[in-house]
């Protein structure tokens, strides 16, 4: 770029030609010429030419030599070569110029960059808050400060810049300068999570034998820190016929004999008292498969979900006055199962807490994240037999606790739940979580069973099967000790035939679920051995209609197949059910569902659980 003709031609009107000037005077014209030439590479290169001329048009007379300037070559290789976008602006904070390592970064070629508006780089969205905070950073350069700013750019990626005003010798903004740099904001997020975990996180350096607790550990534990320590900080600390287990479940994992370490123990409080946790964990491995490093949470098992406040407290169950104990422990003292409840309560497995949609947008969005966020639980709720009054089986009911709206009914998720596939990964939660808790029921009750629903989507996975299977032996039980209930409907369609024989032949019990409100024919419903009928409640309303339940008890009968009542409320459902010789029945009256340390609490003092009246 060469000076501008009108202002050469006032240079010479104040000082003469260049032809016939001072050879002094000519070498600073051609000097001031070549830094216009340059201007378009480096604008300190132009801001030093505009200098020059200025002091020369004030002066009127030939300066002194002006002081050697640094070479622009180190400069220019640092802009160029810099590992961090590097960008110049004008005074309209436009870009002017462009490094690599911007357009490496935005992917934004020079000739694209060259004349974008800073502001617009920085928050390149449409959205009203951004055009506000492209307001306040014009603002705020235009103030002169320098701007420290970190921008979201991605779901776990953000740009951090660092923007500085340019201003002459007095005072003028002629530009500003700009620094960016890719932040990870994983680490950041994970250490905010290590900060504000509930549970305790675990980070145990197996090289160094070092144990890493995050601050949890301190409420925990009842102690006066957390931090860095060793492992003895935790292994100490577990009850004395615990360790073993401990150990043998750390060095099968530790050996690869187990793909992920788990175990539920007693841990010491600082009081001397203990408390059952869940710990689990996964090992981080070298190229030869040799463990390095262990990394997991602790889980106190007696404290209950997170709930919102707004959400009113449940009433007490049979098993709040019940402390945890160890599965071996004698039964205890038989109370009574539950309070008088009113004839109408309904069965908490059909509650609905609050009036929505399973097609609510925002419903569906967030039960999306309610795995991952941890606000699925499962309860459960007894089979009882009728003759004795004695447990026969758990079946275990989903739960999601909305952080704002509560306790949200099966009825009211589930839709959608099926709909958007959701519920196979529910499905195999609930089973892990559920085998877990039955695993330590069993030794209360001889032949108890557990029993778990299944979804037609559940039925069309090609792995259900083998998925069930490796669930059940991880935590050491056999399929036969487990129940598939299958709502009648989904007999109907002959697709699902093949995989529900397939559940038959691997030892799982079956059952038909709703009975008595669909249209299934006899032919699809004794096509399987099922092991039981679960009668519908809605057959035990304000008319109750003894032939049809009288009749579906018979047909189980001949079937040898147990019949089960759903949703018994009242004591004049539970005696309509004695008279007409149903085996066995659960619902509100006779218990309502529990959480595990409540189950394993009625199961211990199963001999006088029923209502006989």
């Amino acid at each position: 770029m060469r000076m501008h003709k009108r202002l050469r031609r006032h240079v010479e009107q104040c000082l003469g030609a260049e032809s016939g000037s001072p050879p002094t005077l000519r070498r600073l014209l051609r000097r001031v010429e070549r830094e216009y030439r340059r201007g378009d590479e480096l604008r300190a290169s132009l801001r030093h030419a505009l200098g020059l001329l200025s002091g020369l048009l004030q002066s009127g007379r030939e300066p002194r030599a002006a002081p050697a300037q640094p070479k622009a070559q180190p400069a220019d290789t640092l802009f160029e070569r810099s590992p961090f976008a590097a960008l110049l602006c004008d005074g309209d904070r436009r870009v002017t110029s462009w490094n690599p390592a911007a357009e490496k970064l935005f992917g934004i070629p020079p000739a694209d960059a060259l004349g974008r508006e800073l502001a617009m780089l920085v928050y390149p969205g449409n959205e009203l808050d951004e055009a506000r905070a492209r307001t306040a950073l014009r603002q705020a350069l235009a103030a002169g400060d320098t701007q420290r700013l970190v921008v979201a750019s991605g779901p776990a990626q953000a740009h951090e810049w660092t923007l500085a005003p340019l201003r002459d010798a007095v005072g003028a903004e002629i530009g500003t300068a700009g620094l960016v740099q890719e932040r990870d904001a994983t680490a950041e997020r994970h250490a905010l999570a290590w900060e504000a975990a509930g549970d305790v996180i675990w980070d145990w350096d197996l090289a160094a034998d070092r144990l890493w607790l995050s601050p949890a550990w301190e409420t925990f534990a009842g102690i006066a820190r957390g931090g860095e320590g060793g492992p003895s900080e935790w292994l100490d600390r577990v009850h004395p016929d615990d360790r073993d287990a401990v150990n043998s479940a750390l060095l099968a994992h530790l050996s690869g004999a187990s793909p992920r370490f788990e175990s539920e123990h007693r841990v010491r409080r600082a009081d001397e008292s203990f408390c059952w946790v869940l710990a689990r964990g996964r090992a981080t491995r070298d190229g030869a498969g040799k463990a390095v490093r262990l990394c997991g949470s602790m889980m106190d098992l007696a404290k209950p979900p997170p709930v919102a406040d707004s959400i009113a407290p449940a009433a007490p169950s049979a098993a709040d006055a019940v402390p945890r104990t160890d599965p071996d422990a004698p039964a205890l003292d038989p109370v009574p199962i539950a309070a008088e409840l009113p004839s109408d309560a309904e069965d908490l497995s059909r509650d609905a807490s609050q009036p929505a949609s399973p097609k609510d947008h925002t419903l569906g969005t967030d039960l999306h994240y309610a795995l991952p966020r941890r606000q699925l639980r499962v309860e459960y709720l007894p089979v009882i037999a009728l003759a004795t009054g004695r447990i026969q089986g758990l079946e275990a009911l989903l739960r999601w606790v909305h952080p704002t709206r509560g306790v949200i009914a099966p009825a009211q998720f589930m839709p959608f739940a099926e709909e958007s596939g959701l519920i196979v990964p529910f499905g195999r939660w609930l089973l892990h979580e559920a085998a877990r808790d039955f695993r330590r029921c069993v030794p209360f009750v001889d032949g108890l069973k557990l029993h778990v629903n299944l979804s037609p989507r559940e039925l069309q996975e090609p792995g259900l099967v083998d998925d069930f299977e490796a669930v059940l032996a991880e935590r050491g039980l056999s399929p036969q000790a487990v129940v598939l209930e299958i709502a009648e409907s989904v007999l109907q369609d002959d697709q699902h035939g093949p995989r529900i024989a397939e559940l038959h032949e691997r030892g799982f019990g079956l059952s038909v679920d709703d009975f008595g409100i669909g249209a299934c024919t006899l032919e699809s419903l004794f096509r399987f051995p099922f092991d039981s009928l679960k009668i519908d409640r809605s057959l035990f309303g304000a008319a109750p209609q003894p032939q049809i339940i009288g009749s579906i008890v018979e047909l189980a009968r001949g079937a040898t197949t147990q019949a089960i009542a759903e949703g018994v409320e009242t004591a004049e459902q539970l005696a309509f059910l004695r008279e007409l010789g149903c085996p066995a029945a659960q619902g509100f009256y006779l218990s309502p569902p529990v959480d595990a340390e409540g189950a394993r609490a009625l199961l211990a003092r199963s001999d006088c659980l029923a209502r006989t009246a």
